[in-house]
């Protein structure tokens, strides 16, 4: 059941109507489903009879609707118009998503892309990887394909912004598949009026002497951003610190456990020596040729005006090594770099899927049985831990009138920038608050794993506060909220607001937020797992009314999401 009416037309270029669709696509199963819609396989008609190539089709309702206990906000015109314009403008070519076609009826929005069967990254190297491991030419190729993505976005003026392993997805499951950059929704285009934000972006002249366009509106995932975005003072580099920092996941795994230490060292400014030599001891870095960490210094230059474009990556040795690998007798030294296996990093990807799960866990969990008032007391403790000083022991000169060193106060600042407390720590809160009923479940979500140590993203939580309406009005149940304005990324873009119900005391106002694609196996729960039969099974005694809670509904989590 829907409440979505008949909309003013949203997308200028379109190949027909609702019915156009019908007539030349067979619509096969699903593939997922999202707040504004479902994705599912579709193929081209054939006059033989035939079906044509499996392509997926994002279904999209215009209005509002409400479904599975949540009412889910229209959809916002201008994302669905600047995702469509950027992905005409590249035209599918050099690793990028390939926009098919567009119908649209008065009611629903069809967008055909080629299918991505292989999943994320995370899923891909997993599946294909955790036996036989990364090898040198694999992580080459990877990085060839990711950065040429980003070199054809550049060469149109589009920037991505949110360039990170769940918006990277493989055509095939099978090892060595091509990647498509996806997800385009953050992004925007310097040479279109239409697209841009900023009234008007500024001219940039680079070390190399090239002009660039400089932006200021924030977005993107913190743990992905490059310096100059949280300056908002940034160029199409930015995607280039986003990839590199994407092809540190992708040969160390996400360093859930040292989560803090890495982001500090990722945006610490070095000389080119002494920047290797941090970037080598990164939580989790594997032993890797002397050529991929040049090129990863070199996308992971601090000052962007100094840092190379995409297109000059191209022609670094370790990018180009996987070509000459596949000309080569296998075995043989090219150059300085080799072919080798890369151990671990499956396995942490693995560890990674189990983990998100859990985390999505545990954010549905709290926000669905702690009131609004609770809730608010516990975002509140959150904020303030992670507003405090950081605790490490450094032996520098105290500088200013702080009282602080120099280190200590960029680490303060990145703790803000990156918005996280250990698992450890929001248990303590919880019980300094009182909530040990809800921190009992929460510890019997992680069924026997322990993730005491890892890294909890508050914006998970964050999530489950309606934000602020955009006529500026705020909600009264919206509690101030410290740290870096909200970032436009395919995390905050995908909430959906639920229905608040007529008792303050036993239900909260909440958003939750799909994060695509979900670290599971197909058609599961976006959080993970069915949370809330586990809440029934484990129901303590005296603990809020299960009758009363309002429910988050499992929904399955989108198999691709632009």
């Amino acid at each position: 059941m829907g409440c979505q009416a008949s909309k003013a037309a949203i997308v200028n270029e379109i190949e027909g109507d609702g019915q156009a669709f019908l007539d030349k696509y067979a619509v096969d199963r699903v593939l997922g489903e999202g707040e504004f819609g479902i994705v599912k396989l579709v193929h081209e008609k054939r006059l033989d009879g035939s079906d044509g190539p499996a392509l997926a089709c994002k279904i999209l309702r215009k209005g509002s609707q409400f479904k599975h206990n949540t009412l889910y906000s229209a959809i916002k015109p201008k994302v669905l118009k600047v995702e469509c314009k950027i992905l005409r403008t590249l035209e599918g070519k050099h690793h990028n998503l390939r926009l098919i076609a567009v119908y649209e009826s008065p009611s629903i929005i069809y967008i055909l892309t080629d299918q991505c069967s292989g999943g994320d990254m995370f899923h891909y190297v997993a599946d294909n990887y955790e036996g036989s491991g990364l090898r040198t030419e694999d992580i080459s190729r990877i990085s060839f394909q990711l950065f040429d993505a980003v070199s054809h976005c550049a060469k149109y003026g589009i920037i991505h912004r949110d360039i990170k392993p769940e918006n990277i997805m493989f055509e095939s499951s099978v090892k060595g598949s091509p990647l498509r950059l996806i997800d385009f929704g953050s992004g925007t285009m310097s040479s279109d009026e239409d697209v841009i934000e900023d009234s008007s972006p500024v001219p940039c002249e680079q070390a190399n002497g090239d002009i660039l366009s400089l932006f200021t509106t924030f977005a993107g995932s913190a743990f992905y951003i490059s310096p100059e975005m949280f300056q908002r003072t940034y160029t199409c580099k930015t995607d280039v610190w986003s990839a590199g920092v994407t092809i540190y996941v992708l040969v160390a795994g996400y360093p859930s456990k040292e989560l803090q230490a890495a982001f500090n060292q990722l945006q610490n400014s070095k000389t080119p020596n002494e920047r290797i030599a941090q970037l080598k001891a990164l939580p989790n870095m594997p032993d890797m040729p002397a050529t991929f960490f040049e090129m990863l210094e070199q996308a992971l230059i601090y000052r962007h005006k100094k840092r190379m474009d995409a297109k000059s990556l191209l022609n670094c040795e370790f990018i180009k090594f996987h070509k000459e690998h596949d000309e080569e007798e296998e075995g043989q030294p090219m150059n300085r770099t080799e072919s080798t296996v890369v151990t671990g990093a499956a396995s942490r990807h693995i560890q990674m899927r189990l983990y998100a799960q859990y985390e999505r866990s545990i954010s549905s969990l709290i926000a669905s049985i702690l009131s609004r008032s609770n809730l608010q007391k516990l975002m509140g403790k959150i904020d303030e831990l992670i507003a405090s000083s950081p605790k490490d022991h450094l032996e520098i000169q105290d500088v200013g009138d702080t009282g602080k060193t120099s280190e200590q106060l960029e680490q303060a600042a990145n703790k803000t920038r990156l918005q996280i407390v250990c698992v450890r720590e929001l248990q303590s809160i919880m019980q300094e608050l009182g909530f040990n009923d809800v921190m009992k479940l929460v510890k019997e979500q992680s069924h026997g794993m322990h993730y005491d140590d890892y890294a909890y993203h508050v914006a998970k939580l964050r999530q489950f506060y309606t934000y602020q309406e955009e006529d500026g009005s705020n909600s009264p149940s919206v509690p101030k909220i410290n740290g870096p304005d909200p970032m436009d990324n395919s995390m905050t873009r995908k909430l959906k607001k639920v229905m608040d119900a007529h008792d303050e005391k036993d239900t909260i106002t909440k958003t939750a937020a799909e994060e695509s694609p979900s670290y599971n196996m197909p058609c599961n729960s976006v959080h993970g797992n069915n949370i809330w039969d586990t809440i029934k099974k484990n129901k303590p005694a005296g603990s809020q009314s299960l009758s009363t809670m309002k429910r988050v509904t499992s929904t399955p989590a989108l198999n691709q999401m632009f």
